[in-house]
């Protein structure tokens, strides 16, 4: 099943991050399709725009080396510690079958740890979601 740019799915989706973008601060969460195309994205409202640019080009160059590591290594995530304390995790979900690649986890103000736990809670939502057709009743 392929996501369309707007679907249920998404709306699901971006429930799931924004459910956890509202425990966190200076943070952006996005989930890639495929294509490395987000599909959809939740950011907090102190979240620092400065930031994503460098985000951005910084995802952009190590998305390659992640996805040949994750083929070869079975490595399902990377984490990042960058400059002005920004914590970046992405994560292999291995959701093909669903047009779902990688979760994407930005954050100046949450540890590599925090966001490691939430990265596996976000991913047991997902799972739980496409897998088992179990939503939130939140």
């Amino acid at each position: 099943e392929i996501l369309a740019s707007y679907s249920k799915e998404t709306f699901h989706l971006r429930k799931i991050l924004d459910d956890f973008i509202n425990e966190s601060s200076k943070s952006m969460f996005f989930i890639t399709n495929q294509n490395n195309s987000i599909i959809s994205q939740s950011t907090s409202k102190d979240f620092n725009f400065n930031n994503i640019n460098h985000s951005h080009k910084l995802i952009a160059q190590i998305t390659q080396t992640f996805e040949d590591m994750s083929n070869n290594s079975k490595i399902e995530h990377l984490i990042l510690s960058g400059r002005n304390d920004l914590n970046l995790i992405l994560n292999n979900l291995n959701m093909s079958q669903f047009e779902i690649k990688n979760l994407i986890c930005i954050s100046e103000s949450l540890s590599a740890n925090k966001l490691i736990w939430m990265v596996g809670q976000i991913r047991l939502k997902i799972k739980n979601l496409f897998y088992f057709n179990i939503k939130d009743k939140s």
